[in-house]
């Protein structure tokens, strides 16, 4: 299992080289936004979809073709959000999708209501919704300057521990099919970076070593989000299980190799699997 999912990295840093050629990226790219035209039009034809959007790399100008996914966030009427038929209909049409633009390989996507919408786009910043961009490549919202430094850190707080989830739950089962973990890895320094936390770049090409900087990049995070002070006795080492996730605290003070045998630890994948396991300083339970 192991070895298949070091296959897979392999593929995808393959596929990462061959679409950033110049030679192939007009190619690539004329390719990708004709198949995602007739996604829209499938998508948009589907009772109770009110509007799409495309987000992430492909909305911001820097999709790579052959190896970044397009993100949509597809709003629904409020009468067809609340109707489950209306939303089968939309996964069904979702399920095509996937089928005829292999660029939209994601499992999930953003859905809300159009009465939602408005509250999507006044807090732009913090949904991420100003990168949304429309068929005609149009943006979403404009960027809610209004919103204050604290606020913006700890959304970016937040989407720093969601995916580093990815990553760490792509290490430990290598053979999951829901989690990447080179997604993590780069989402994670992505929104470290909005925190004003700085990771080591190039970042190692170890796994090993790529997950410790992940991890030092949330211990950063959490004296930012705690303004500079970590509590050391705020949690002690821990594993917590939930229906959802599962949590394994670590104690402070461990150095980069301790970190990696920790990382290593058949026990960890020994343990019940929930859907996404997070690898946390215990201290950082306290944000």
């Amino acid at each position: 299992m192991i070895l298949h999912g070091r296959l897979r990295a392999a593929a995808k840093r393959l596929l990462v080289a061959l679409g950033s050629r110049a030679w192939f990226r007009p190619v690539g790219m004329a390719l990708v936004n004709r198949l995602t035209r007739h996604s829209f039009d499938l998508l948009l034809a589907t009772p109770g979809v009110q509007d799409v959007y495309v987000r992430g790399s492909y909305a911001r100008g820097n999709f790579v073709p052959l190896s970044s996914d397009v993100d949509l966030a597809l709003v629904l009427t409020d009468a067809g959000g609340r109707s489950l038929e209306t939303v089968s209909a939309v996964h069904r049409s979702m399920r095509k999708v996937r089928r005829r633009n292999p660029s939209i390989r994601d499992w999930w996507h953003h859905m809300i209501l159009a009465s939602e919408l408005p509250v999507v786009r006044s807090f732009s910043d913090l949904y991420g919704s100003h990168e949304w961009r429309d068929r005609q490549g149009s943006a979403n919202a404009p960027s809610s300057d209004w919103i204050d430094e604290r606020l913006r850190r700890a959304a970016a707080w937040s989407q720093l521990c969601l995916w580093s989830g990815s990553a760490f739950h792509a290490f430990l089962y290598p053979d999951d099919r829901v989690h990447s973990f080179e997604a993590g890895v780069k989402k994670s320094g992505r929104f470290a970076r909005l925190m004003g936390v700085s990771a080591s770049s190039p970042l190692p090409a170890n796994r090993g070593a790529r997950l410790v900087a992940v991890y030092r990049m949330i211990e950063k995070g959490a004296e930012r989000m705690l303004d500079g002070g970590v509590p050391t006795d705020s949690a002690t080492p821990a594993i917590i299980e939930t229906c959802r996730a599962r949590f394994v605290l670590l104690e402070d003070g461990l150095d980069d190799n301790e970190l990696i045998e920790r990382f290593d630890d058949p026990a960890l994948r020994a343990a019940a699997r929930a859907p996404v396991t997070y690898v946390l300083p215990a201290a950082a339970i306290a944000v």
